[in-house]
């Protein structure tokens, strides 16, 4: 259904409580593509967290931004569309028996 469940929205989302849904951020957007894109010239992580900074950006909750942070935002599967549930993996089946 396309549903967010997951807690805190990533960076460059909002949380829609009547539709459940994630919308986009425009200017937090702005933020994102720049990032990927300067991930897509060379850029280090560590330097773009040191551009995003220097034009004004942060974080959800008003820090810095710093090169993990930008690591797990270009991992991160949300930017490329896909909703992941059901990721834990371990002995259910086992404990079913």
């Amino acid at each position: 259904m396309g549903r967010w469940s997951n807690g805190s929205p990533n960076y460059g989302y909002v949380y829609n409580r009547l539709e459940r849904k994630l919308e986009i951020d425009e200017e937090k957007a702005k933020a994102v593509k720049l990032a990927f894109q300067m991930t897509i010239d060379g850029i280090g992580a560590d330097n773009i967290a040191v551009k995003l900074n220097k034009l004004g950006y942060r974080t959800n909750k008003g820090n810095f931004f710093h090169g993990q942070s930008i690591v797990r935002m270009i991992r991160s599967e949300i930017y490329k569309g896909w909703i992941v549930a059901n990721r834990l993996k371990g002995d259910y089946e086992e404990r079913e028996r």
